[in-house]
């Protein structure tokens, strides 16, 4: 490249420079230092990356916060109502393809409505909470606790034949009615009543 061609490309350079750097807002004069100016553009660039990422990882974590928002019940933090259905359907479908058990536990409070009238609603709020709480600690890690509804809860035992659901359902029951629920200053005596199915896959 001769002499001429080499002023005319550095002049090209120049006038885009000045364009370009407008968008980093950056004050170029006719005597750049071409070398300042790219770091100063790596250094936006680097600076508009990290802010991208921080606002992608705030999104996320806003998502999961609705994600889980949407599939817990706010009352006793188990999973809720809608997610249950679904979660069983694909655990029942499942079952029948690898030909294994499952096992289903409705719990119910015994009597609920009295506990309403007797001692009201937050009370009553609060034994869901403690039944809640009891229940999630029984859950073996492959097991799904939710609320049913009202003042019912489930418990989804996957791999589970009906003598150990039944086992499980009994030491939950027993473990209820051997402890008061404490609300505040009073001791609640509760007590639940649990149904047990089971998929047995050799039945027809």
């Amino acid at each position: 490249m001769n002499e001429a061609a080499s002023d005319q490309l550095l002049q090209e350079i120049g006038g885009k420079t000045k364009e370009v750097a407008s968008l980093f807002e950056m004050n170029i004069g006719g005597t750049a230092n071409y070398e300042a100016i790219l770091k100063k553009a790596n250094e936006a660039l680097v600076e508009l990356t990290l802010e991208s990422q921080m606002q992608a990882n705030k999104l996320q974590e806003q998502n999961q916060v609705l994600q889980k928002k949407a599939t817990t019940d706010g009352l006793t933090g188990l999973t809720n109502r809608a997610t249950f259905d679904e979660v069983l359907q694909q655990h029942f479908a499942l079952a029948k393809q690898a030909r294994s058990f499952i096992t289903l536990l409705m719990v119910d409070v015994d009597k609920f409505k009295s506990i309403n009238d007797r001692f009201g609603h937050q009370i009553g709020d609060k034994v869901l909470v403690a039944l809640g709480k009891l229940l999630k600690s029984a859950a073996r890690e492959k097991d799904l606790p939710a609320r049913y509804g009202g003042e019912e809860l489930v418990l989804i035992l996957p791999d589970t034949p009906r003598s150990i659901g039944s086992a499980i359902a009994e030491t939950i029951r027993l473990a209820v009615a051997k402890q008061p629920i404490n609300c505040g200053t009073q001791a609640i005596p509760v007590t639940i009543s649990i149904g047990v199915a089971t998929y047995e896959p050799n039945c027809r």
